[in-house]
């Protein structure tokens, strides 16, 4: 159970963070708002083909409570919390942002022990996550780009953050709530359906003319991201069914690591022994987190 619950935690880290890079060349083609609605339109279009289509025995759902609150976590969380931390980028750097957006597992973890009694919240739970913070600063920290506490960092741009951050935590505790009852496929597919709607209706309004000339490499990578945010999703979803919110929490500390390797890897980045020191800080957190004895994600 422990061995796999890192395995699931890992994989969801690799496909976010493989979108976080594909963002990276895709902005160039999109302004910001344009590039989140078509992502959100085309995995919309590739979850409506598995009920159109009945693939794999898909029906639609026929439960209004799951499709409510799917579709509302898919307006306010999966909508507001990119657009937010997208907002923040235009006030401080992209390091400073990874760094903080990173203590909000710690917030996940405190907010879970208060909110969700079935989440036993052990010393080990917050022994991993202490360590999964540290590795993310340190990977931020010693990168080549380093931290940027300049003047640019405006409180406006901590205050969307924070909004970010929290929404994305308070989700997580409600998604455990008032949820996990659900199929996994479906509550993802209204989540997606949702997002995809206001974001679609943003473009349109905010940002009409956001698409520029779109390469076909820009074709193949926003339609790769929209295939992988609808199996990540899912994977999502079931980590935090399976094993707790404080896991689902902790994929976010794998994304420095992915776009870390990703950068050595396709832009002749540089990972130093700082950073490397940071993604084992990050792993080991993980296994603390899921070694064996009483452990904290039991439902």
């Amino acid at each position: 159970m422990a061995l796999q619950a890192v395995g699931y935690i890992l994989l969801a880290g690799v496909m976010f963070g493989s979108v976080s890079v594909i963002s990276r060349f895709m902005l160039g083609q999109f302004n910001p708002v344009s590039y989140v609605s078509t992502r959100f339109l085309l995995s919309a279009l590739v979850i409506l083909a598995f009920y159109l289509f009945k693939i794999k025995g898909r029906t639609w759902p026929k439960s209004k409570t799951l499709i409510i609150r799917s579709v509302l976590y898919g307006v306010i969380v999966d909508t507001l919390e990119v657009v937010l931390y997208i907002a923040a980028l235009q006030y401080i750097s992209a390091g400073l942002a990874a760094t903080l957006n990173s203590v909000f597992p710690v917030v996940t973890v405190i907010m879970a022990f208060f909110f969700l009694p079935n989440e036993h919240i052990t010393w080990k739970t917050g022994l991993g996550v202490m360590l999964g913070l540290a590795g993310v600063i340190l990977i931020v920290a010693l990168g080549e780009t380093g931290l940027q506490f300049s003047g640019e960092s405006k409180l406006v741009g901590y205050l969307l953050l924070a909004g970010s951050g929290l929404i994305y935590s308070m989700g997580g505790i409600y998604a455990r709530k008032f949820m996990t009852e659900f199929d996994t496929f479906d509550v993802v597919a209204f989540r997606i359906f949702g997002a995809a709607a206001v974001t679609t209706l943003m473009k349109f309004i905010l940002d009409p003319n956001g698409i520029h000339q779109v390469t076909q490499t820009g074709v193949v990578l926003i339609t790769a991201s929209a295939l992988i945010y609808v199996v990540g999703f899912q994977l999502q979803f079931y980590i935090l069914k399976r094993f707790g919110v404080s896991n689902q929490a902790m994929v976010s500390y794998i994304l420095p690591i992915v776009s870390s390797v990703l950068g050595m890897l396709f832009l002749s980045e540089i990972i130093t022994a700082g950073m490397a020191v940071g993604m084992g800080f990050i792993i080991g957190g993980l296994i603390v987190v899921n070694s064996r004895g009483k452990n904290a994600m039991t439902a």
